[in-house]
């Protein structure tokens, strides 16, 4: 009947005006009327533009990244469809995991003032519609040094020998990044510890990190602490740990059996009187190590009626009783095998003022 059906004809390319051109031999070609075009459904998500490859911690991409939705035929889909914005690898975007939003205008979303805060290479995720895209990577370098922060802590160790592991230091932004070019000297002190003279105190950082390889305590006990600190940066401080005394080197005749006491100092025992003296074993650094069970108890230097019997030692050896008896003078000494002796200060005895007779004392003070 002179008339050509046609069936399932279609175009892919989304556009106002399409217009349909129809021929045949010996025939003048006849044009369709123009025929405006949509896009199909959203299919797919393509980046129009990635986000810099390289940033700096806390500061926006430069430039941001903007993300086209578009249908199976590479058409812009315009119908203001929310993208959606994450790191890949679960770490915060804007400082937090809630996805960052952006609707596209005319098929594009176009982000702004996205950030990261790790300084490490990262890639950002992006979603519409049940599709996902991925940008390329990001390296991202720290924001500038701000603070210190202890990496490897000090761990317990023994008076005068080196921390081990070494202690390390870390330069560090606000966002707790290692800021690896920095080389800032880091110097350590406490204000719960000496150290040796030949510990090193004082470091450079080396891509960030200062490592002490010479810190040596001496002051032992528990909760000792380490203080960091570095010109124009924030102080950290160590977590606690535990000192414990080297070995014993001398033994001294004390006022206090748990070594809280000091060496018996000079003074005057009226007769009739008592005290009562430690052997206390200390390392080279001075630290209580224990009272000791002396091999020997002794008067040394006596002068006047002061006899070897005023003296009179305990039973474990650990402690002695010197009574005043005779007006003279003596010094007590402690003696332990391979440890040197600090005897007391000078005992005087002088006559007994009160009238009372003998008085007694367990300790000392």
């Amino acid at each position: 009947s002179g008339v050509a059906s046609f069936k399932c004809l279609l175009v892919t390319n989304a556009a106002s005006g399409v217009m349909l051109t129809f021929a045949s031999d010996g025939l003048a070609p006849a044009t369709s009327s123009g025929i405006n075009v949509g896009p199909d459904a959203a299919n797919t998500l393509t980046m129009a533009q990635q986000p810099a490859s390289t940033a700096t911690a806390g500061a926006p991409f430069a430039p941001q990244p903007q993300v086209t939705v578009q249908d199976q035929y590479g058409n812009l889909v315009s119908d203001g469809t929310a993208v959606t914005a994450t790191e890949k690898g679960g770490g915060s975007l804007n400082e937090t995991t809630t996805p960052q939003t952006a609707n596209t205008a005319g098929g594009v979303a176009s982000f702004s003032g996205l950030y990261v805060t790790n300084a490490a290479t990262v890639t950002l995720m992006f979603r519409a519609n049940g599709h996902k895209l991925e940008s390329g990577n990001i390296v991202v370098s720290a924001a500038s040094a701000s603070a210190l922060a202890f990496g490897r802590q000090p761990s317990a160790t023994k008076a005068g020998t080196v921390i081990k592991p070494v202690v390390t230091v870390g330069v560090q932004d606000k966002y707790g990044n290692t800021v690896t070019t920095d080389g800032s000297s880091v110097t350590i002190a406490s204000s719960t510890t000496a150290f040796t003279g030949d510990s090193t105190l004082t470091m450079p950082a080396v891509s960030g990190v200062a490592t002490f390889t010479a810190l040596k305590p001496t002051t032992a006990g528990t909760g000792k602490t380490l203080l960091a600190s570095s010109t124009g940066l924030a102080l950290a401080m160590s977590g606690a740990f535990e000192i414990t005394p080297a070995a014993a080197s001398a033994v001294n005749v004390e006022t206090k059996s748990d070594g809280s006491g000091s060496v018996v100092p000079a003074q005057n025992v009226e007769i009739g009187m008592t005290i009562t003296v430690y052997a206390i074993a200390r390392d080279r650094y001075g630290n209580f190590v224990t009272n000791v069970a002396a091999k020997a108890w002794s008067l040394q230097a006596k002068t006047g009626g002061v006899a070897d019997g005023d003296l009179v030692a305990a039973g474990d050896l650990k402690s002695a009783v010197f009574t005043g008896h005779v007006l003279g003078t003596a010094a007590i000494r402690a003696i332990s095998t391979g440890l040197s002796s600090t005897d007391s200060g000078t005992l005087t005895v002088i006559p007994n003022r009160s009238g009372t007779g003998i008085v007694a004392s367990d300790d000392f003070n």
